[in-house]
């Protein structure tokens, strides 16, 4: 079984950006912020203060979690880079695991639900649609991402994976949407936002089951938006 180890977190998924030392399941420190400029070079700059304030370098971590998404794609690609970057000297291993898991484990925990959809705006009237089932290592991801065109399609896929509680970080984009098709399901309002200290804790949950990274790949489900060239 492998055992907790001193632990980096980065989420990056979402505008609100999140780092968190873990010594075992113990939150060490913390940082939060709201990401305010499209190059996203807040992450840098928590990860400096994050390190001063612990009193610690970047290598002194052996093991390292990132937040996979679905989420904004620069967002991600750079947390996964800054991840391995970090990593690389010291052979340290890199843990992914997807960030709607860690919304999926919070949403579990504050009910006794066995299923729990997160739902996250695809923008372009979509929304991206993840399952999760409650298992002794975590959150289990059943099925694959579903890119879902409207409310309607996405009471049809909620009443077949027979989900009972629905979570969702984008519920102020998407407010109408939900609110149509959660009816008859427990709702849990209010952005749902994945956290570093929500990541850290369930990747050493996951480490201590033997679960495996999941790969070190964006989810990226948003689709593609392309732009008619300026000059002929």
């Amino acid at each position: 079984m492998v055992m907790p180890m001193p632990l980096l977190a980065i989420e990056n998924s979402t505008d609100h950006g999140g780092l968190a030392i873990l010594d075992g399941t113990r939150l060490v420190a913390e940082r939060n912020w709201i990401e305010l400029r499209p190059h996203r070079a807040a992450l840098f700059e928590e990860l400096r203060k994050l390190l001063d304030e612990a009193g610690l370098r970047a290598d002194a971590f052996d093991v390292f979690a990132v937040g996979a998404g679905p989420g904004g794609f620069a967002g991600l690609r750079m947390s996964m880079a800054l991840a391995q970057g970090l990593a690389l000297p010291g052979g340290a291993p890199v843990h992914a695991v997807s960030s709607a898991a860690v919304i999926a484990d919070a949403a579990l925990r504050e009910s006794s639900a066995r299923r729990v959809a997160v739902v996250g705006d695809a923008r372009r009237g979509r929304v991206w649609l993840g399952v999760f089932a409650r298992r002794d290592g975590g959150p289990e991801h059943i099925g694959e991402w579903e890119l879902l065109p409207d409310a309607d399609a996405l009471v049809g896929r909620l009443a077949a994976q027979e989900v009972e509680t629905v979570a969702s970080p984008d519920a102020d984009a998407i407010p109408e949407l939900l609110t149509a098709a959660t009816a008859g399901r427990v709702w849990l309002r209010g952005a749902r936002r994945p956290s570093a200290a929500g990541l850290g804790q369930l990747v050493q949950t996951r480490r201590a089951h033997d679960i495996a990274s999941e790969p070190l790949t964006p989810v990226y489900l948003h689709p593609a938006v392309t732009v008619p060239p300026r000059f002929p």
